[in-house]
């Protein structure tokens, strides 16, 4: 593979793969960088692309589904991405999405059906990934429910820059349930990837019970999962990505870096079974090195629940935050931190990004 091709062109070498699959990788793929045209190579792109995440013997594969708005798949809830922005204020990115999105549809497929089939086919669990509870300041970018529920919505000085729903509200959590089972019923993929990375702020400062009310959400997506999975005779998994305290510091400083104070609960969470995967962030910025995870262990220690390690190992694309440049970590250091947990999940990164940790 050259460097003017794309990272999916051509197989891992065999010899690189050796040293990838004792690292127990499961990995992130937002999704819509890769499709590629409907009407040309897109289709072929993505089977490519899930052969290249199935030869690195991947524990499972989350695929980017959007949070605000719909991408790559057909939804009965959330809108489409950016259906209702003109064509002059989106970037080539956007409108590239919007309407390969629209022409998969015509030809009734979409990127999700067409990469579930294919990680069927491959043996390789493939997660619907959500951005969740992230809301752009544009309202016509946010989408319907966030538009018609302005009584829902956090204050604005909880987290500049973006909107985020109030949890404490049944309505919300109920929202977010039917986002989700909606997908559940309609495809066939094996569970749910939920960034609560990224979801957090989830309620007011002073809100007393948010503990409660993230759990309470979780046991009744993990009852929808549960009746779902029942007709098709099939365990749906949960996993949900977090913050501990450390990471939190550096990637969102302006919330209080105690997970259990944003209403994140880990603990309960494996405990009771609400979560098959917790996928605990544990690389960030500037923090170089990988923290000791042994209390999170604990947490799934005699649960169903696995624990992986949320790493991002070869840097960030061109222009984006500068706290987030200095990833750089080595194999050796990660098959050391795959030995204290059920694997490694790699976020912007691939099997190739991997590989070219290995010399």
């Amino acid at each position: 593979m050259t460097s003017a091709e794309p990272w999916y062109a051509a197989p891992i070498p065999p010899s690189k793969l050796k040293v990838l699959k004792p690292l127990k990788l499961a990995f992130n793929n937002d999704g819509f960088f890769d499709w590629g045209d409907p009407d040309g190579d897109g289709p072929a792109t993505l089977r490519t692309i899930v052969d290249r995440y199935a030869e690195a013997g991947s524990a499972f594969l989350s695929f980017g589904v959007g949070g605000e708005t719909a991408w790559g798949y057909r939804s009965q809830v959330l809108d489409r991405f950016m259906s209702e922005v003109p064509d002059d204020e989106l970037d080539e990115l956007c409108i590239k999405v919007r309407d390969y999105q629209a022409r998969f549809s015509e030809l009734g497929t979409d990127p999700l059906t067409i990469v579930t089939e294919r990680a069927c086919q491959k043996g390789l669990t493939l997660l619907a990934n959500y951005r969740v509870n992230r809301f752009h300041m544009d309202p016509r970018v946010a989408g319907s429910f966030f538009r018609q529920h302005p009584e829902l919505v956090l204050p604005e000085d909880v987290n500049p820059g973006e909107r985020r729903l109030n949890w404490a509200e049944p309505a919300v959590r109920d929202y977010h349930v039917a986002v989700y089972a909606d997908l559940l019923e309609h495809y066939g993929v094996g569970g749910l990837d939920l960034e609560f990375t990224r979801a957090t702020p989830l309620f007011k400062r002073d809100e007393p019970d948010k503990a409660r009310h993230t759990n309470e959400f979780l046991r009744d997506l993990r009852k929808e999962a549960d009746r779902i999975g029942a007709k098709r005779n099939k365990h749906l998994h949960i996993a949900i990505q977090f913050f501990n305290p450390e990471t939190c510091k550096l990637a969102r400083p302006h919330l209080e870096p105690d997970q259990f104070k944003q209403g994140l609960d880990p603990a309960t969470w494996a405990k009771e079974g609400y979560v098959d995967i917790l996928l605990l962030h544990i690389w960030s910025g500037r923090l170089r090195r990988p923290i000791d995870i042994t209390p999170y262990s604990e947490m799934v220690e005699g649960t169903p629940c696995k624990l992986f390690a949320w790493v991002q190992p070869g840097g960030v694309r061109p222009g984006r935050d500068s706290r987030f440049r200095d990833y750089n970590v080595d194999v050796p250091t990660l098959l050391e931190l795959a030995q204290q947990c059920a694997g490694l999940y790699i976020f912007n990164g691939s099997p190739a990004t991997v590989a070219g940790l290995v010399k």
